[in-house]
């Protein structure tokens, strides 16, 4: 593929516009929440930009604050004033990627419902994806119907392509490794593929199957190996997310000898959201790629921050 700039504008304002039009016919509320932040999260895999406020104009005081991860924490206290379903298309900004499919400012969709599931979530992804694929691919030459979507259990990939039972308690870092060792090569031959139900060290803020807690309540979705979406079971329960929360920072400060503050607010909010409810964070700037057959990120972006 190999789009002018004008063209790639072009289709990027309509790809915009379409999100838009699906969400608000299925009664989503847009929001749009702030790029400055007090704790951009604590995912402990994920490095963050940081800079200062100065109040030179005299009012206010020196601070330290984030460009956002994700808009996570805000959407939250959203949703806690009672919005039932919103979403936001937004800059996330996360430091050290870059690479063929990692960049390290790009564009996210999120989106929640409350009360919802992570299987509500699913739902609306192939519906948004159905209606992206009619909008992009379907008429082009030798392109019809988007064609079967695929769910596999997490566990049953690692013991047929890894010989690994996940019944057993496996570290986040070695998980990841024979992840990619292992089921991405699989993964690449597929189109689009869900994978449910990953093991609870994975959890980040996703509830752990109530049946089974060995594992937790959050899929991803895939196309040809590139991840397309991450969403969760929202974690609820206040305790129980202060103690995730808290975990979290730990490794952050083993980790990089730093580590923002627990954000109360974020907390708090949850004493106010539904005791179920569903979410997930999607690349924009993928699913573009995914939508006019783009080979890698670079081809779909009007503008790179950084130079090789």
């Amino acid at each position: 593929m190999n789009l002018k700039k004008i063209d790639l504008l072009q289709k990027r304002a309509q790809f915009r516009t379409l999100i838009r039009e699906f969400f608000s016919t299925q009664g989503f509320c847009e929001v749009v929440t702030p790029l400055l932040v007090s704790n951009p999260g604590l995912e402990p895999n994920i490095l963050y930009f940081e800079t200062e406020f100065a109040p030179l104009m005299g009012r206010g005081r020196k601070q330290k604050l984030y460009l956002p991860t994700s808009p996570e924490y805000h959407l939250k206290k959203v949703l806690s004033w009672g919005a039932p379903k919103i979403f936001e298309m937004t800059r996330a900004f996360r430091n050290g990627e870059w690479g063929k499919e990692h960049f390290p400012e790009f564009e996210m969709l999120e989106w929640y419902r409350q009360p919802g599931s992570y299987e509500e979530i699913a739902k609306d992804v192939e519906e948004l994806l159905k209606k992206i694929w009619d909008a992009f691919q379907k008429n082009q030459a030798n392109l019809s119907e988007l064609g079967e979507i695929k769910h596999y259990q997490v566990k049953d990939l690692f013991l047929k392509y890894a010989q690994i039972n996940l019944d057993h308690p496996i570290e986040s870092d070695e998980f990841h490794r024979i992840f990619v060792e292992k089921i991405d090569p699989f993964l690449e031959k597929e189109n689009l593929v869900f994978l449910w139900n990953f093991p609870a060290s994975l959890r980040a803020l996703s509830k752990l199957d109530e049946k089974d807690p060995r594992y937790c309540k959050r899929f991803e979705v895939y196309w040809r190996g590139i991840e397309l979406g991450n969403a969760f079971d929202e974690l609820i329960d206040v305790q129980e997310l202060r103690k995730v929360c808290e975990s979290d920072r730990q490794k952050r400060l083993e980790k990089y000898a730093k580590s923002p503050d627990l954000d109360e607010a974020f907390i708090e909010a949850h004493q106010h959201l539904a005791k179920n409810m569903g979410g997930i964070a999607m690349g924009i700037d993928r699913l573009f790629q995914w939508a006019v057959g783009a080979d890698n990120l670079s081809e779909v972006l009007l503008f790179e921050s950084i130079q090789n």
